[in-house]
């Protein structure tokens, strides 16, 4: 399933894992993209869903030219899920999305307690 928003996208991430018991995946762009993920993002933390959220880093040479797109958004995420992680570069990405999803809700959190 495909959404043209990403409010609206990881709502119906939400929606389909709260549904089925498996993970979903939504993802947004840099900046307000993961503003209008944090709703989302947040209730299927406190719905125990097992929902990836992919959000896009800007360059680092970038970070603070844009106001609306420089900021810390692993800030943001770290306290509505269970884990966060900054991937720098394409070769860290397979290694990233295997620790962070080995099987959605049997994923580890950050005290070594799994997910809900």
């Amino acid at each position: 399933m495909t959404r043209a928003t990403r409010n609206s996208g990881v709502l119906a991430a939400l929606g389909y894992s709260q549904a089925t018991g498996s993970a979903s995946v939504c993802s947004g762009t840099v900046g307000s993209g993961a503003t209008n993920m944090v709703t989302g993002i947040s209730c299927a933390y406190r719905s125990h869903a097992p929902v990836v959220g992919i959000v896009c880093k800007q360059a680092p040479g970038f970070w603070e030219r844009d106001c609306t797109k420089g900021f810390d958004q692993s800030g943001i995420f770290k306290y509505i899920t269970k884990w966060v992680v900054d991937v720098d570069s394409a070769d860290q990405l397979v290694d990233s999305l295997a620790k962070g999803i080995p099987g959605g809700h049997r994923a580890a959190d950050r005290a070594g307690n799994g997910v809900h």
